[in-house]
């Protein structure tokens, strides 16, 4: 090839370098979820299949405003009511919310003093959010969070800095009409965007911008509340049906306060392991960065942002997600989160891009390879400490351990950024941000690798074997009859297709069970093992016991157990 080709060919390359990366993390998310697509559907996820397929009868299974079942049952009905087209309803707004990382970067830093290149933060934020294991198993996981709710979310924050030159008339027409549709997919996330952007105008003082943005959350309530209630006329599915999970969890606000400190302490490091150590140390650096902003008193649209990711990790950190829950929820955050500690790397960085790419390739390339061959899947032993033990030290001691082997090779990136970094003309700050970053994005190259192709679940009930679900799922269907009874695990009861109810309460409730199995023959009682570990009343009551272990014979199939009725006769007074 020619000199002036190869010039030619590197000058197009960089002209269209934001389109062709965007292309690859495009290309990389959808192997990805190809790759996974064979996983069946777990938990909550036939939930919302069962709403999308049987609205009028299982509509209310899902007691949110359901604009994302609706945007699901679109796509059922040019592709079929299979799995595969369910999952397109996560898959497509979460390609559409990649080139909303660039649009946001671009808002965000285009007019940002110093040497910032909003195009080269992108490129990074894109890196970041792509490779990102969290995302990647977002792309098939059929829920409102992680799909819908964070490009509705990343898009309106878009809006709110594109329209700024407009007029407020406009600005609030727009907006109110952006929020009410955020409102229509999930009610708890939007209000903390909005809410992030009045406090951080009221903050610098900036009054017009503060109405503006009050005036948008009350017009776009206003107007999904009027909406909601002359479709709830139409469908039957009311304002009040949307809100049952809102109005169900402040019931319980006192008691989730109570938890508040324990529920953030186990789900903050279920998120630190999702997020990776190095990216988790660059947020530190960021919220830092920013925390002096606020206090000076020089705040910008970028801390304003910054202030709605803390806003959103901290509530459902504390309010909602336990320690063996997939963090989901905190989805919506991730972009403008990813876009930031984007920038900040960037800013860091003011060497040339040779030097650097000596130093961050070989990490990089180091941290895919410990990641493989010396952790593997980061999440599996927090996950794994669930089912074996409810004892809190216990599995802080198995988190620690998994967090030490973590932390070994960020340890030695901090120790070259300190001990190299006069060598190659660099400032220890540049070398540590620009190694934290390759750290970070060879560990996830790694971990997606490792998960992609993993034969057990990566999403909900983590670390549980599909061919062992599809074991106890069989024990299941052949011991209950057509006509026959079941208590099982949610997952159990939707794939064997017996008539039953499912296992939860029981086990809270031994005097239930007791109840149930006296009035009817129950062929099979099934469960999952952190269930049965959490079922404190169950393992206190003898009789309960006594008769689970005469009746039934136990067979254990992985993380499920399969209770199944010994007998056509009476036993203990159960029929």
């Amino acid at each position: 090839m020619s000199v002036s080709r190869q010039a030619t060919l590197r000058d197009w390359a960089r002209r269209h370098i934001l389109a062709i990366t965007l292309a690859i993390a495009a290309a990389f998310t959808i192997g990805c979820a190809l790759r996974m697509g064979w996983q069946p559907l777990s938990t909550d996820e036939n939930d919302f299949f069962l709403a999308m397929a049987y609205w009028p009868e299982w509509r209310k299974i899902i007691p949110h405003p359901h604009l994302y079942v609706h945007w699901a049952q679109l796509l059922l009905s040019i592709f079929g009511a299979t799995v595969e087209a369910a999952r397109l309803s996560v898959l497509i707004p979460h390609l559409l919310t990649l080139p909303l990382l660039a649009w946001l970067a671009r808002l965000l830093y285009h007019n940002m003093p110093g040497r910032l290149n909003w195009q080269t933060i992108a490129l990074v934020a894109i890196g970041l959010y792509a490779l990102n294991p969290l995302i990647v198993q977002n792309s098939v996981l059929i829920d409102i969070d992680n799909g819908l709710l964070t490009t509705a979310l990343t898009a309106l924050l878009c809006l709110w800095l594109a329209l700024r030159r407009r007029s407020p008339v406009m600005r609030v027409f727009v907006l109110s009409i952006g929020f009410a549709i955020c409102l229509w997919i999930k009610l708890p996330t939007p209000p903390m965007l909005a809410a992030a952007l009045i406090a951080g105008e009221i903050a610098r003082r900036n009054w017009r911008e503060a109405g503006i943005a009050a005036t948008f959350t009350a017009g776009g309530a206003a107007l999904f509340a009027v909406l909601h209630t002359v479709y709830g006329w139409f469908t039957g599915y009311t304002l009040a049906d949307a809100s049952a999970a809102l109005v169900g969890r402040s019931s319980g606000v006192g008691e989730a306060l109570s938890q508040a400190p324990n529920h953030f302490i186990q789900t903050s490091g279920v998120m630190v392991f999702w997020l990776g150590l190095p990216i988790a140390l660059l947020g530190l650096l960021t919220f830092w960065d920013s925390a002096q902003r606020w206090a000076r008193r020089q705040i910008n649209d970028t801390d304003i942002a910054l202030l709605y990711v803390v806003g959103v990790f901290a509530f459902y950190g504390t309010m909602i997600v336990p320690a063996w829950g997939y963090p989901r929820y905190h989805t919506p955050a991730l972009p403008v989160l990813m876009v930031i500690i984007a920038a900040w790397v960037s800013r860091q960085i003011r060497q040339p891009g040779c030097v650097l790419s000596r130093i961050a390739l070989p990490i990089m390339l180091g941290g895919t390879l410990y990641m493989l061959f010396i952790v593997g899947d980061p999440m599996y032993d927090i996950y794994r400490a669930t089912f074996e033990t409810t004892v809190l030290a216990e599995r802080l001691r198995i988190g620690g351990l998994a967090m030490a082997r973590l932390a070994l090779p960020m340890a030695l990136v901090i120790g070259l950024g300190f001990t190299l970094a006069h060598r190659v003309r660099m400032t220890r700050t540049a070398l540590l941000a620009g190694g934290l970053a390759a750290l970070t994005l060879g560990s996830y190259l790694a971990t997606d690798l490792v998960q992609v192709t993993a034969e057990y679940s990566t999403r909900y009930r983590y670390t549980y074997r599909y061919a062992d679900r599809a074991q106890a799922t069989a024990a299941v269907r052949t011991n209950v009859p057509p006509g026959g009874y079941s208590l099982t695990d949610k997952d159990l009861l939707w794939y064997a297709g017996r008539p039953g109810d499912q296992i939860y309460p029981y086990l809270g409730n031994p005097d239930l069970l007791k109840t149930t199995l006296r009035a009817r023959r129950v062929d099979v009682i099934a469960w999952a093992q952190k269930e049965r570990l959490k079922a404190t009343a169950l393992n206190a009551d003898a009789e309960a016991l006594a008769i689970l272990e005469q009746c039934y014979r136990s067979q254990r199939f992985g993380v499920f157990t399969v209770l199944t009725r010994a007998g056509p006769t009476p036993c203990l007074g159960i029929q």
